[in-house]
Formats: C-alpha cells, sequence, structure tokens
C-alpha cells in the first residue's frame, strides 16, 4: 500500500536551494546557497557582541566555518527526508521563477543583499 504524499508549501527557502541545485558548480549546492550568505555577517556579528567563539584569529574563521558547514549538512539532510528535494526542484523548474534571468537576478539580489547587512552590521 503506497502512502500518499502530502503536499507541500514552498518557501523563500525553497527556492535558494532550488537556485544552488540548478546552478551547481561544484562549490555552490543547494543547502550551501541558503548557509554562504550568513557566513560574514555570523563574523561581524559575533564580533560586534563580543561572543567568544574560539579565539580571535584562523581560529575564529575556522570555528564559524565549522557552524556554516554542519548548517549545510542538516540542511542536506532535512532535505532529503521525504523526498523534499525532487519535489523542489520539479516544482520550481514548472514555474516563472525557473527561467535563467530570473535565478540569475535573484543570485545577484541575495548576494547584495547580505553584503548590504554586512557592511551595516560593521557601522553599527
Amino acid at each position: 500500500m503506497r502512502i500518499p504524499q502530502k503536499r507541500i508549501h514552498y518557501h523563500f527557502i525553497d527556492y535558494l536551494y532550488y537556485v544552488g541545485e540548478q546552478k551547481y558548480t561544484g562549490r555552490i549546492d543547494g543547502p550551501m546557497m541558503i548557509c554562504l550568505p550568513f557566513f560574514a555577517p555570523l563574523m561581524v556579528l559575533s564580533i560586534k557582541l563580543n561572543i567568544p567563539i574560539i579565539d580571535s584569529g584562523w581560529g575564529f574563521c575556522i570555528g564559524i566555518l565549522i557552524i556554516v558547514v554542519t548548517a549545510c549538512y542538516f540542511i542536506d539532510k532535512l532535505y532529503e527526508r521525504n523526498n523534499r528535494a525532487e519535489r523542489v526542484l520539479k516544482h520550481f523548474k514548472k514555474t516563472v521563477w525557473g527561467s535563467e534571468p530570473v535565478m540569475a537576478a535573484f543570485i545577484l539580489i541575495w548576494f547584495l543583499t547580505n553584503i548590504s547587512l554586512t557592511l551595516f552590521l560593521l557601522k553599527l
């Protein structure tokens, strides 16, 4: 007896995953597309708030990188569960959001937003 799949609602994070998977270059895939832009703001914010993850220097950057890579691992496992990854890829391919110009504009806006967030946090 086959279990019917639940209807899922698609969100902003799902589109980030889709863009990362469609534009997979060997470096950035779906989970990394979600986590990577948060790397610099997370570093700046933890410095501003004096949150000691690891001593300053290279150890600090490695500590933040470990957090981001761990988050990517858990996001990947969440998307593998219940075939959400396949369903997200199939859904967005059929919509206007799956076209090349829209994905390129979205990548540009996503990274510019996170760069401006980093610069804003530096000014605080």
